[in-house]
């Protein structure tokens, strides 16, 4: 597992007191809010940042970082990545995983792996795995429960239920 997990993405700049928008990768917010330091990350770049301000914004949280005073600075950090250490994450519900310990399980059927999560993704209706077969192709799987059993983190495998969907 992971230590630091990617939280929001830092979107546009907002008014001219250099904010910006963070766009929750969760959909909650709440943690956001509370988050003092962040490391933004975008390609091999990472930079720790303290937060000076931090208000809801619609769906959106407003965030000002210290030393970014004006809007021209603020653009800069669009398109950035926000991690934090995972207990200042959005807490999970019964049932919910963060993707990046979902990526490199294990796919298992009847006991045999069969394959590798390789990316999580949502369609609209529900979350999807790609899933790499041992052969090298690619099947997609939905993350629903008529398709998908166990998930094991510990074992570091997830059950597939059904084997026609692998076809």
């Amino acid at each position: 597992m992971k230590d630091e997990l990617a939280v929001a993405i830092v979107g546009a700049r907002f008014g001219v007191r250099g904010e910006v928008k963070l766009r929750s990768l969760s959909e909650e917010i709440e943690h956001l809010l509370k988050l003092e330091t962040v490391t933004l990350c975008k390609g091999s770049v990472r930079k720790t940042h303290r937060i000076s301000s931090a208000r809801r914004h619609s769906s959106d949280v407003l965030v000002r970082f210290e030393g970014v005073e004006t809007p021209e600075e603020a653009r800069l950090l669009t398109g950035y990545e926000v991690r934090v250490p995972r207990e200042q994450a959005a807490p999970l519900g019964q049932g919910e995983y963060y993707i990046t310990d979902l990526i490199g399980l294990r796919v298992m059927l009847g006991g045999e792996s069969i394959g590798t999560v390789k990316s999580l993704w949502n369609s609209g209706a529900h979350d999807m795995i790609d899933v790499e077969k041992l052969d090298g192709s690619m099947v997609v799987v939905p993350f629903i429960e008529r398709y998908i059993g166990r998930v094991d983190l510990e074992a570091n495998s997830i059950e597939v239920i059904v084997d026609w969907i692998l076809e």
